[in-house]
C-alpha cells in the first residue's frame, strides 16, 4: 500500500486529545509494508485508539499526484531517460520534459515548504 493522503488536522486533534506529539514516520508516496510502524505517539498521557489513527491516513494502491509531487517529477523523469535511450532516440521529448520538470522547480522554489510539523490551535507542537 502507499500513502495517498494525511489528515493533519485530525491528526492534530488526536495528538491534542492525548496530550502529546504525533510522529508520523512516513512521507505521502511511500510504500508501506507489512508491519511496518506508521504512526506513533510520543509524549502522551494515554494512547489512542488504532481505528482512529487510521481513519486519518488514506491508503492507495498506487502513488497520487494529489499529495505526492515527487510522483510527478519522478514521472518526467522517467519520461526523459527514456526518451534519450538508443532504443527510442526522442531528444524532442527529453527536452520537453526537462522544461516542465524547470517549471515545476522553479514553481516549488518560490514556496515555503515547512512540512513535517503541525500546530494546534494553542500553539503547541502536535
Amino acid at each position: 500500500m502507499v500513502i495517498a493522503a494525511y489528515n493533519v488536522s485530525v491528526l492534530v486533534s488526536l495528538a491534542r486529545q492525548a496530550g502529546g506529539v504525533i510522529i508520523m514516520s512516513y512521507a505521502v508516496g511511500d510504500t508501506l509494508f507489512e508491519g511496518d510502524t506508521l504512526l506513533s505517539l510520543s509524549g502522551g498521557q494515554f494512547a489512542l485508539p488504532e481505528a482512529a489513527l487510521s481513519r486519518a491516513v488514506e491508503l492507495q494502491m498506487e502513488r497520487t499526484f494529489d499529495q505526492d509531487p515527487k510522483y510527478a517529477l519522478r514521472l518526467l523523469v522517467d519520461i526523459a531517460i527514456k526518451a534519450l535511450s538508443p532504443v527510442i532516440n526522442d531528444p524532442a521529448t527529453a527536452v520537453q520534459a526537462l522544461d516542465h520538470i524547470e517549471n515545476l522547480l522553479r514553481r516549488i522554489a518560490s514556496r515555503r515548504l515547512e512540512v513535517g510539523q503541525a500546530w494546534d490551535r494553542d500553539g503547541v507542537l502536535r
